[in-house]
């Protein structure tokens, strides 16, 4: 079964400028919606819900500095794509695709976890 995946970004870009150059990269734009924690963009590509978010509120664990990381995208399968033979190498490469030209286009560091526990890769400047 496939893992929850998020990607984090340390960029000072503004949530909407994030938004911008994801909604580019994935081919459209994700809805915004506000919550009580603050506004979030969520949208859906190759049966993964997507959500953007700033102001993740995690702390630094298992080794990994979630606080100098001021975006998050969290990424989730639905149901009905787990049984398709290679979605988990799709999402994955999905992930990682997204975060290394998130890195690139925001000039930024950018990181890939799997569950919040284990970073599965990185990408930018010093990486």
């Amino acid at each position: 079964m496939a893992q929850p995946l998020d990607i984090f970004l340390d960029t000072s870009e503004t949530l909407q400028t994030v938004h911008t150059h994801l909604a580019e990269i994935v081919g459209h734009s994700l809805q915004r919606h506000h919550l009580d924690v603050g506004p979030i963009y969520a949208g859906k590509i190759l049966g993964i819900e997507l959500q953007l978010f700033d102001e993740h509120g995690l702390v630094d664990d298992c080794g990994i500095s979630f606080t100098e990381y001021s975006h998050q995208i969290s990424m989730a399968p639905f149901r009905s794509a787990l049984p398709i033979a290679g979605f988990e190498e799709m999402y994955k490469a999905v992930a990682k695709f997204l975060a290394a030209k998130l890195a690139n286009e925001l000039d930024c560091r950018s990181i890939v976890v799997a569950n919040l526990q284990h970073k599965l890769a990185s990408f930018g400047p010093n990486e």
